[in-house]
């Protein structure tokens, strides 16, 4: 039984997850945040770290857009990128030149900013979140 119910918790889960991810859609579509978005999918934060401190908490969920190879970053803005298997949550705070091919991100809440990150790491922009 053990087994069974672990399964049938995975699923129910996953489900209790695809709908919330849905009502998160629906409630920024309703409010015209994403009308003209493409690429845009949801996210639980995970809780590995408070980096972002009071903008983002474990369990939340982040709308976040796949970005294009040659769309132009802005400085402020959080954006997601890769380290190593990691994904990261972070506020852009400076890009090393004017195409922003290299940039320095920080956590909110982090005293010291992250290591160069190389363009071709940041992988989304975060759009919104829905706190919860």
């Amino acid at each position: 039984m053990g087994l069974w119910f672990s399964i049938f918790m995975n699923l129910y889960l996953l489900e209790i997850n695809q709908k919330e991810d849905q009502k998160t859609l629906e409630l920024f579509n309703r409010k015209n945040l994403l009308a003209e978005e493409e690429n845009v999918e949801v996210i639980s934060m995970g809780c590995g770290s408070d980096s972002m401190g009071l903008m983002l908490n474990c369990g939340d969920r982040i709308i976040k857009r796949k970005l294009n190879e040659t769309e132009k970053l802005k400085e402020g803005k959080i954006y997601t990128y890769s380290k190593g298997k990691q994904s990261i949550i972070h506020r852009l705070v400076f890009c090393i030149d004017d195409n922003c091919t290299k940039a320095i991100f920080k956590g909110d809440n982090n005293k010291k900013a992250d290591k160069i990150v190389e363009r071709n790491q940041i992988e989304y922009e975060v759009l919104g979140v829905n706190y919860g």
